[in-house]
């Protein structure tokens, strides 16, 4: 038994010993290279000219980056011997790529892939990536992200792929930019275990589900989302700074049933279908509130500090609707005042939009005549003294 274990122990020593670290950037220019290291603790780059399938065997650790960029011939990116990559993969403008296996990958710091116009399929590792610092995916063929199993990521930035319907991602944390807009038409995002993120931006998506994100470290914003529907953030109490929905023709309805405190603009313009806004009935404050829309009713029943002002316009011609900012400023609750007008066609361009009527029956654009006629009359008097003063000035002469 001894003997035995002491036999595998010399030949993992040996194993050890004979693992070769290259240290200088490696350039490859042909599509097969021979690559004799273990460990590669440089860069590795490959030339524009090299074409067809490109295979990268040997290193099984890179420490640097990976790079291909402009190489334009190239239809597939392989290797199953790269298990790590300590810097960035990076692949741009491969306009012929159609496929990416790495089947031993489970490790990368920072994936950027721009430009793969044609590329429909990733493979990576059984185990997949897990983490990274930054991942963007911009302008490829791909339907699917399943090779990406991320649970924690600084930045990740998803945008034009136009065949990419659906996420599903099992992401826990966003430390920096949650991004993803512009991609396939009626996109379903599920983000079921994430719990918390820094700034997310959603555009062009139809569903957007995060049942556990409980707190949002910048902004959380929707903007140009024509199928969303609806929005639900049950488990959510805070963000720190702007929450925004613009543009979205078909939201009707948002629900924030746990949120207290909107560190920033609380921004509700131009959703179309949008007309009651009752879904936070907890919040406590805000900023300042920005509301343009066809809005008929609000029920804020907590709102007690709105630290900035409060701009609201509605196309509605009821006036009940501004009575409830109207007594909010009244009581101290928005410091920096209120303007809100209703009856106001031009209102979903914004609530600083001028136009509508104000619940005292003046106009939001105001009425200037009577400054008119003080300007007037003032133009008049400086007239009379100076036609006295120039008579006066005859007289001295005679």
């Amino acid at each position: 038994m001894r003997s035995t274990q002491f036999a595998a122990a010399v030949a993992a020593f040996a194993g050890l010993a004979v693992a070769k670290t290259c240290t200088k950037d490696i350039e490859i220019s042909e599509p097969t290279p021979v690559i004799d290291c273990d460990v590669v603790d440089a860069d590795i780059t490959v030339n524009e000219d090299v074409s067809g399938a490109l295979s990268i065997e040997g290193p099984k650790q890179l420490k640097g980056n990976l790079i291909i960029n402009n190489a334009s011939s190239i239809l597939s990116i392989s290797s199953s011997s790269i298990n790590s990559i300590g810097g960035r993969l990076e692949f741009q403008e491969l306009n012929s790529l159609n496929s990416i296996d790495m089947g031993s990958l489970e490790s990368v710091s920072e994936i950027v892939m721009r430009k793969l116009t044609a590329l429909q399929t990733i493979t990576f590792g059984s185990d997949s990536v897990t983490e990274a610092e930054s991942v963007e995916i911009t302008d490829t063929d791909l339907s699917s992200l399943s090779g990406l199993m991320l649970t924690s990521v600084k930045d990740l930035n998803i945008n034009n792929n136009d065949r990419l319907t659906k996420f599903d991602s099992a992401l826990v944390n966003v430390t920096g930019q949650l991004l993803i807009n512009s991609n396939g038409r009626d996109m379903e995002i599920t983000l079921n275990d994430l719990e918390s993120a820094s700034e997310i931006q959603i555009g062009n998506v139809k569903t957007f589900e995060v049942p556990k994100l409980s707190v949002v470290k910048a902004s959380l914003k929707f903007d140009q989302c024509d199928k969303l529907e609806s929005f639900s953030a049950p488990n959510l109490t805070k963000i720190t700074d702007a929450l925004a929905f613009i543009n979205n023709e078909q939201l009707s309805n948002v629900s924030f049933p746990k949120l207290t405190e909107i560190g920033g603009d609380l921004r509700i313009v131009n959703n179309t279908e949008f007309t009651d806004i009752s879904g936070f009935p907890k919040l406590e404050s805000a900023a300042s509130i920005n509301f343009g829309g066809n809005f008929e009713e609000i029920d804020m029943p907590e709102l007690n500090r709105v630290s900035g002002t409060a701009d609201v316009s509605t196309t509605s011609t009821e006036e009940d609707f501004c009575k409830f900012f109207e007594k909010a400023d009244d009581d101290g609750v928005i410091r920096g005042g209120a303007d809100c007008t209703f009856d106001n066609e031009d209102a979903n361009q914004g609530g600083e939009t001028e136009g509508g009527r104000k619940t005292d029956g003046s106009s939001s654009s105001g009425d200037d005549s009577g400054d008119n006629e003080d300007a007037a009359g003032i133009v008049g008097v400086n007239t009379a003294l100076m036609g006295l003063a120039l008579i006066a000035g005859v007289a001295q002469l005679l």
